[in-house]
């Protein structure tokens, strides 16, 4: 009896082992097509905002 559950434990795992590799199997071709088909685009420059008015006076004081 022990034996049987061991020998299903472990196909059990290997059913889990496998549909594991194949999913990241199948989402890492998925994303190349995506990457393909809709190139990423670059990200939007940041641009600082332009200090206050009483920022600088503070500044400029101290």
């Amino acid at each position: 009896m022990l034996k049987e559950a061991g020998i299903l434990f472990l196909v059990m795992l290997g059913i889990v082992i496998l549909g594991q590799m194949w999913f990241h199997f199948v989402d890492g071709i998925l994303e190349g097509i995506k990457d393909r088909l809709f190139p990423p685009k670059e990200p939007m420059a940041w641009q600082p905002l332009p200090e206050e008015e009483e920022n600088r006076k503070d500044t400029e004081k101290g």
